[in-house]
């Protein structure tokens, strides 16, 4: 009584993810491409604040206790190039994932001409004026 229950639960949750790879193998290989290569850079982007939010959190930490020690605080050199560091990094996922962006929107345009065709071409404008 058991295994077809469990055949039913399993082919009921498979089906959903079978459709959707249906789905997903209907779009071309450079698409899916250009897909995967902008979830890799979102995540990029993700990793790249929380490390320079980790940073100012240190830094963050490192004043307050030198403010509550010393009533002053002076930035140690190696806190300011992870800071530095960090900020370049996410510079960097920031511009990456710019670029995957323009990259699949691209992808995107050529497998949709693919798809539908070029667009008509406009009529060319007359050089005389309407009143003419």
């Amino acid at each position: 009584m058991r295994c077809p229950l469990a055949a039913l639960l399993i082919a009921a949750l498979i089906a959903p993810a079978a459709q959707a790879c249906a789905q997903g193998a209907a779009k071309p290989a450079y698409v899916v491409q250009a897909e995967h290569n902008y979830r890799r850079a979102r995540e990029g982007l993700k990793a790249a604040q929380g490390a320079l939010a980790r940073v100012q959190q240190e830094e963050a930490r490192l004043g307050s206790r030198a403010m509550r020690l010393r009533r002053q605080w002076i930035e140690p050199a190696k806190l300011w190039q992870a800071k530095l560091a960090a900020r370049r990094r996410l510079a960097f996922a920031r511009q990456t994932v710019n670029q995957s962006l323009v990259a699949l929107n691209d992808a995107r345009d050529a497998a949709r001409l693919a798809r539908v065709g070029p667009l008509p071409q406009p009529e060319p404008l007359s050089t005389r004026f309407w009143w003419f």
